[in-house]
């Protein structure tokens, strides 16, 4: 499906919708948690894959160039909390240990 496709589907089916119903599903939505792990689990790693693509761009328009090390860790780290974390310091961090630690 093509990026946005979903939302295409979404609008076809709400749009279909009597106006009660569809009033009572947008008011529904913004309260919605995915119940699949599968969706849980693709949500998870589309976030870590945003905050990891800040991260990656943060440093850099402040002044502070990555190593491959600290390009990898990035990689490597599953964790969207500390993802989050870590962007949150960039933002305003003097250097990279002040992000990362010493790696």
């Amino acid at each position: 499906m093509p990026r946005g496709g979903a939302d295409l589907y979404l609008d076809l089916i709400l749009s279909a919708l009597p106006e009660a119903v569809r009033r009572a599903v947008e008011a529904w939505m913004p309260r919605y948690e995915y119940q699949s792990d599968f969706a849980r689990r693709y949500v998870a790693e589309g976030m870590a894959e945003g905050i990891r693509e800040a991260l990656l761009r943060v440093p850099g328009r402040r002044g502070f160039a990555l190593s491959p090390e600290l390009q990898r860790k990035l990689e490597a780290e599953p964790s969207v909390e500390r993802l989050e974390r870590w962007l949150d310091l960039a933002v305003t961090a003097q250097s990279l240990a002040d992000v990362f630690g010493d790696a």
